[in-house]
């Protein structure tokens, strides 16, 4: 029974190394190259950087996240659809990009769980105990994939909410100055590459699916549709009002570049103003505390001394009363 601590700390260390390696991997066979580092390296070189091939060990690992993620696929298809909705509205485009998330979301529940189990076993944590953790950690883990992928897609849409006054502007100026939408769009995904990439790697898609033979203004709404953007959706609509009625997309979309840019505005502007509220709470439990001490902390000392009976001196405390 002496070693029990050992033995339980070595079971909280593998538990967490076991979790931790399953993020990361998890993660890594999630994320999508950088297209910038691409590009330049393809303008220093002057060649295409061949795409480095996964190791055995991860081409085992995602076959059995696939083949594990298969199993608890819905047989219903509209379950399946607003599954890959939500991920193509947090960018991850992946043919296996379900199953991955299902096999993500399974192992997420149960790894936590065994932690707890485990942890009953070595006799750390009592019955009622070890239920409830166990519970707690499965419902948790279960939950965790979806909370990640809700964070990720309010990130995109803060992404997109920055960029897209910057598009519509160069794409304004590229409208009045001749260009066809398309080639506009184009032109404009090539100037964006840098400073919006994820912007521009969402119009690189448009572009192409223009160039398979979409009509623009259906390339803008299935961008609207996969990334659940309303402002795209608006701009879809114009140009599929401009193509109808033969009007110019240029006066429509610098009306909409107007609204994008004083929106982007008020949003900085409250952003601006709930900042000066959300620093009055870390201002009063940190600041001025420190400066109250500071302060009124001698004072308190003198008027401490004063109001107290004076100090008797030794020899006065040894003459009889």
């Amino acid at each position: 029974m002496e070693d029990l601590p050992w033995d339980l700390a070595l079971w909280t260390v593998a538990a967490f190394v076991a979790v931790t390696s399953l993020v990361l991997l998890v993660g890594s066979l999630l994320r999508t190259t950088d297209r910038r580092v691409e590009e330049r390296l393809q303008k220093a070189g002057g060649q295409r950087r061949e795409t480095r091939t996964a190791s055995g060990a991860q081409q085992r690992l995602s076959t059995a996240l696939n083949t594990l993620g298969a199993r608890f696929l819905p047989n219903d298809t509209t379950k399946q659809s607003r599954l890959q909705g939500r991920l193509a509205k947090a960018g991850i485009y992946s043919g296996q990009a379900v199953p991955r998330f299902l096999a993500c979301r399974f192992v997420c529940a149960i790894v936590p769980a065994c932690a707890c189990l485990a942890a009953a076993v070595l006799g750390a944590l009592g019955p009622k105990t070890a239920l409830v953790a166990c519970l707690s950690a499965a419902g948790g883990g279960f939950l965790a994939p979806g909370w990640w992928l809700d964070r990720r897609y309010v990130k995109r849409q803060i992404v997109f909410m920055r960029s897209l006054p910057d598009f519509m502007d160069l794409l304004v100026a590229c409208l009045e100055s001749g260009l066809s939408l398309q080639a506009a769009i184009q032109r404009v995904n090539d100037e964006l590459r840098v400073a919006h990439p994820v912007l521009a790697h969402e119009m690189s898609i448009v572009e192409h699916e223009i160039e398979l033979g979409k009509a623009p203004h259906e390339a803008l709404r299935r961008f609207a549709d996969r990334s659940g953007t309303e402002s795209l959706r608006t701009l879809s609509t114009f140009a599929e009002q401009a193509q109808r009625f033969g009007t110019t997309l240029a006066d429509a979309f610098r009306n909409h570049a107007d609204l994008l840019r004083t929106q982007r505005e008020q949003r900085a502007e409250e952003t601006a103003q709930r900042a000066a509220v959300l620093i009055l709470f870390p201002t009063v439990l940190f600041i001025f505390p420190a400066i109250f001490v500071v302060l009124a902390g001698p004072a308190a000392i003198q008027i401490q001394e004063h109001f107290s009976p004076p100090r008797r001196s030794a020899a006065q405390k040894a003459q009889p009363e």
